[in-house]
């Protein structure tokens, strides 16, 4: 922010997908920066997505989730947090590296990651974008429908499309983008 307003911005609208969605919503929910005027959140992650979740691990991987989080503290009570491990499955990626504090902060997620209680927290005009077929997100609807005020927070449904809106609908959702800059003044 500071140097975006050292360059003299005035209007800011955070813009984030995916994980970088609910990134954007904890920083939107912790900052009140007058230059912010509104918050986009295409396909959000909720941060309890049913993958992060023991069963959805072991659904996804085929192995216990609750095992190796007990093995990765092992490592974070000493101070090393940052020590890679190989061939863990992370996320939505097989055989991949990861150090233990990023494996921790990702599957045991605490509640100010939440995505309804980050946007408890968040004051500015949101507009959320959710794909009618998203299979990564599918709980996206259901989470937000409670903030969805038609005023200050907007949710609008692409149908047709994924997680990743592909071919044409990554039109559809500029679009809404657009009429969202308009109609808070951006």
């Amino acid at each position: 922010m500071k140097w975006l307003k050292e360059r003299g911005t005035k209007k800011l609208i955070l813009f984030g997908h995916s994980y970088g969605g609910n990134e954007i919503a904890r920083y939107a929910a912790n900052s009140n920066d007058e230059i912010i005027k509104g918050i986009v959140l295409l396909e959000p992650g909720t941060a309890d997505h049913r993958m992060c979740s023991p069963a959805g691990y072991k659904i996804r991987y085929g192995k216990e989730l609750n095992g190796i989080l007990e093995q990765t503290d092992l490592l974070l009570a000493p101070g090393k947090g940052d020590v890679l491990k190989g061939n863990t499955n992370f996320i939505f990626c097989p055989q991949a590296t990861a150090n233990a504090a990023s494996f921790v902060s990702n599957y045991r997620v605490s509640p100010e990651r939440l995505l309804p209680n980050l946007m408890k927290g968040t004051k500015k005009p949101i507009l959320f974008i959710a794909a009618s077929e998203d299979n990564r997100m599918p709980d996206l609807n259901r989470l937000v429908k409670t903030f969805v005020d038609g005023d200050r927070t907007r949710l609008v449904v692409i149908v047709g499309t994924g997680h990743f809106f592909l071919e044409l609908h990554s039109d559809d959702d500029i679009e809404e983008t657009i009429q969202f800059f308009h109609e808070i003044e951006c």
